[in-house]
């Protein structure tokens, strides 16, 4: 089963904010055909309190093309464990 300690760490390992710079540096040093590009984006993951949810639940926001003002996706993500319990 999850150890609750795990489960803790796991949260703090997942929150914060993500980005695929390097992918981006390298595909242009790597002369990647433009058709394959992929574009410059940025995952921000926050703990919120859902009332209506329990246990732990993250505020996902992707952001397109490292511009704020440009939200490509938002959602609540709910961790639980398995139905079996582990994990």
């Amino acid at each position: 089963p999850v150890q609750a300690k795990d489960m803790r760490l796991f949260q703090e390992w997942l929150s914060g904010r993500f980005d695929n710079q390097e992918q981006v540096y390298f595909q242009t040093q790597e002369d990647v055909k433009v058709a394959r590009l992929a574009p410059r984006r940025h995952l921000t993951l926050a703990p919120v309190v859902v009332p209506a949810l329990s246990g732990p639940v993250f505020l996902a926001q992707r952001q397109d093309d490292s511009d704020p003002s440009r939200i490509g996706w938002q959602g609540l993500l709910r961790l639980a464990p398995a139905p079996d319990g582990t994990g």
